[in-house]
């Protein structure tokens, strides 16, 4: 299989899959979890907070391990987390589970980008994006139909705890066919990978923390996520 298939079908079936729990994971909070309002936007705030917290942490292992070892870790904590979510239909389970949510994005946001990029060069590069994405918008929308039809065959709760079964399956697929020939981690002699990161994700912060126009971006951001909450979580209990 050419390395342009394997990216299509790894994309567009985590879209798939994901989309499959998007499609009803707002009617399982509120039918099956029973969770009330100021859980579910907590469960927003949460998820939000996770992403904004470790995008620059986790965007590190990309860089100094393999892009490949940062999907095969996000899609694996998106599945354990609907696992999580789908198995124990309690608020602190579903908390829990957003926070690996989020965690989890912020591996795969980018390193799949930067893995068919390092494995192509800029050979056909921007084609490639375009077709990833179409995929990615196909699997989106079969995800809706294919969720609809498990939850009507099964249930809600089954199609969530299958999706990320499915996720887990396909983070160590993906682990298994993916090759890595060109990656090249940025490294330095004089420190380990370890040390490495723990001073670039320290600098970062301290450049962040220092510059007011890095901050406003950053508050902006948050509070339009936060914002955006109390629509997102609270329109399945209108």
């Amino acid at each position: 299989m050419k390395i342009q298939q394997l990216y299509y079908a790894v994309t567009s079936s985590r879209s798939l899959i994901i989309q499959m729990v998007f499609t009803l994971n707002a009617i399982y909070y509120v039918t099956t979890a029973e969770l009330n309002a100021l859980q579910l936007v907590l469960i927003g705030t949460i998820l939000e907070v996770s992403i904004l917290l470790f995008e620059l942490p986790t965007g590190l292992v990309a860089d100094l391990y393999g892009r490949k070892q940062s999907m095969v870790i996000g899609i694996g904590l998106i599945g354990l987390a609907h696992l999580l979510e789908g198995g124990i239909p309690e608020f602190w389970a579903i908390a829990v589970a957003s926070a690996l949510w989020g965690i989890g994005w912020t591996f795969i946001s980018g390193a799949e980008q930067a893995w068919i990029a390092d494995e192509m060069g800029n050979d056909g590069l921007e084609q490639v994006f375009l077709r990833g994405a179409q995929y990615s918008s196909l699997g989106r929308f079969v995800g809706i139909g294919l969720a609809v039809l498990l939850a009507e065959v099964t249930s809600v709760q089954t199609t969530i705890v299958l999706a990320g079964g499915m996720l887990v399956m396909l983070a160590i697929i993906a682990w298994r066919v993916l090759p890595v020939t060109r990656f090249e981690p940025i490294t330095r002699a004089d420190t380990s990978n370890l040390a490495q990161a723990k001073r670039t994700v320290r600098d970062g912060y301290t450049h962040i923390r220092g510059n007011s126009i890095l901050i406003g971006l950053a508050a902006i951001t948050l509070v339009w996520g936060l914002a955006s909450e109390g629509f997102d979580r609270l329109w399945g209990r209108i």
